[in-house]
């Protein structure tokens, strides 16, 4: 069942962080929230959330994420995961 999944990623500038975000924005994710990540230390200050209703089974998820983790690397930044609410389907599944 599609629903709502945020995905975080981190970079050393905010120049590298608007270019990935717009590229993002142009494969339909919504951004959620941009500021400093502290805990990321100061290699990787520079926080991106960005969601999109998508599936969650392993083959659409897996997909999604490799293709975030490429292109994290494209932009020298660090793809750091997922998370989207539990459903009960997605349980009983």
């Amino acid at each position: 069942m599609p629903r709502k999944v945020e995905h975080w990623l981190y970079f050393a500038d905010e120049a590298t962080r608007a270019a990935c975000r717009d590229t993002l924005v142009a494969i339909e994710f919504a951004v959620e929230d941009e500021g400093m990540a502290e805990e990321q230390g100061e290699d990787m200050p520079f926080a991106l959330v960005v969601s999109r209703v998508d599936s969650v089974d392993s083959h659409t998820i897996n997909g999604i994420t490799l293709e975030l983790a490429r292109l994290a690397g494209e932009y020298c930044a660090r793809y750091d995961g997922w998370e989207c609410a539990a459903t009960r389907e997605a349980a009983v599944q």
